[in-house]
This record gives structure tokens, C-alpha cells and sequence, in this order.
């Protein structure tokens, strides 16, 4: 973060509980480095606590959010700045800016799909955005930070609630992060479906005021490819409940059949 280029930047690092040397080399990097800010929650809070501390310190008009095993190309931040420079004040001014993400040690991008610009209805159907945004700091305090009570879908779940019904995310193409896909990390996705499913039905409670037609095709995100879960009965009858509609019949018996087709190539 610290090596962006072109743009003045004030890193906030908050330290989520550690319990090996972190908590005492945080400060003195902090002491060479009049840029970083180093921040601690103890005991461990978990992640949406410990960016919410961050976003509430922070004195920048902007706010944008990176993880400990990701990285900021060097242009990120000045392409977010421009394209907000370019989009703000315009018919299509936005709510939110996202760039995109590329697998580190590949080319491969994962966000923001081929779309130019998200609402919130795009958003129910798949994160488009990805785990990160930027937008001015009171966008993010009007909202009221990350859900700390969620065990997942953290990041969704405030976008959602920054977008409300009518506001646009715009993407930012030459706005780019590493991520670290690496096998074995605490992901969501690879967490027992039931612990999924919980998250799941909190996030779409929560989301009630977007529509029926939105909380089922939040409902459905949990049996896309990306998480690779098979839709039970039970599943079926509580997304027909959502929206009973012969066509959400239909798609949820076809992720199911797509999901039991894909687990039986595996």
C-alpha cells in the first residue's frame, strides 16, 4: 500500500488480536513511517471489527480496504482517483468504485466479471465487486461499516446497504489487486454447508427491502459454481417460499441438478 504511486496515501493497519510478534513490530514500523497508523483489537474481534476501527480513525475523503494476504498493484489507487474524477458529477455518477482482481502468480482476472457497472440487483445475483471498493469515507460511515455479527459474506452485505435500491458501482479496469487463492485458507466457500447456510439467511433477512425476486436470487448465491453446493429439499422449499414463482421453482431444480452433475466429475 505504502508504494502506490502519484497519489498521498494513509495506511490504517489494524492488528485483529495477534498473538505473535506482530503487536510489537506494528508500532515500530509505525514510528519510521509517518504514513502508517498502526491499530489493535483485543481481545480478536474478528475481521468486519477490525476494519470498522480503521474506517472510523481514518482522515482521508476516500477509504478503500486491503487484506493481509492480498496485494495493491502500484497504480490502484491513482486509477480509482481518476476514474472517480472522470464519472463523478456525470449522468452515471457512482456510489462506488471497484477495480479488478487477478490471482497472484496468474493473469487470470476474478472481478468484476465483464460488467462495466453493478446496482444491487446485479449484486443479489453474484458479487460482481469482489472483497474490495472505494468510496468517499462518509459513504462508508453513512452505512455503518461491516456487520460484525456475520461469520461471511461481510463484504456483500455492506455493498448492498452502500448501493441501497437506485445507487451504481462503476468499475475501474485499470484499478488492479493480487489475491491469494491459496488451497486451505479459512474462505467461505470452504466452510460446511450448514455454517453457509446460516450466513446465507442472516444477509437475506437483512435485505428485505429490496424485494422478494432479490432475496431469492441472494438465497441461490450459495449454490453457484463458485461455492459448488447442492441445493437440498429443504433448500428448494425455503427458496420457493421466498419467491413462489413457477420459474424460481425451475431454477432452483436446475442449480441442483448442475451442482449434483458437477460434484459427480469431481
Amino acid at each position: 500500500m505504502l508504494a502506490q504511486e502519484g497519489v498521498p496515501v494513509e495506511v490504517l493497519v489494524t492488528d485483529d488480536g495477534s498473538t505473535d510478534a506482530t503487536a510489537s513490530e506494528l508500532p515500530r514500523w509505525a514510528e519510521r513511517e509517518p504514513r502508517l497508523t498502526a491499530l489493535r483489537v483485543e481481545p480478536s474481534g474478528g475481521a468486519p471489527a477490525a476494519r470498522n476501527l480503521a474506517i472510523r480513525r481514518s482522515n482521508g475523503a476516500f477509504i478503500t480496504g486491503l487484506d493481509d494476504d492480498d496485494a495493491f498493484a502500484p497504480g490502484r489507487l491513482r486509477a480509482f482517483i481518476e476514474r472517480w474524477s472522470e464519472v463523478c458529477g456525470s449522468a452515471e455518477s457512482p456510489t462506488l468504485l471497484y477495480g479488478v482482481s487477478r490471482v497472484m502468480g496468474d493473469e487470470e482476472e476474478r472481478a468484476p466479471s465483464s460488467r462495466e457497472s453493478v446496482g444491487s440487483a446485479d449484486l443479489c445475483r453474484a458479487n460482481h465487486i469482489g472483497n474490495q471498493v472505494f468510496a468517499p469515507r462518509q459513504a462508508w460511515l453513512d452505512s455503518g461499516g461491516f456487520a460484525e455479527g456475520l461469520k461471511g459474506w461481510q463484504d456483500l452485505d455492506l455493498w448492498l446497504r452502500m448501493l441501497g435500491a437506485d445507487g451504481r458501482a462503476i468499475c475501474a479496469p485499470a484499478a488492479v489487486q493480487w489475491v491469494d487463492q491459496e488451497e486451505g485458507r479459512n474462505r467461505i466457500s470452504s466452510r460446511p454447508p450448514q455454517q453457509v447456510a446460516r450466513t446465507r439467511d442472516q444477509v437475506v433477512s437483512r435485505h428485505a427491502a429490496l424485494g422478494r425476486k432479490a432475496q431469492f436470487d441472494l438465497y441461490c448465491q450459495m449454490f453457484s459454481a463458485h461455492y459448488g453446493f447442492e441445493p437440498s429439499w429443504a433448500d428448494v422449499r425455503g427458496a420457493v417460499r421466498l419467491h413462489p414463482r413457477p420459474s424460481s421453482l425451475l431454477r432452483i431444480l436446475t442449480l441442483k441438478k448442475r451442482r449434483r452433475r458437477q460434484r459427480g466429475r469431481r
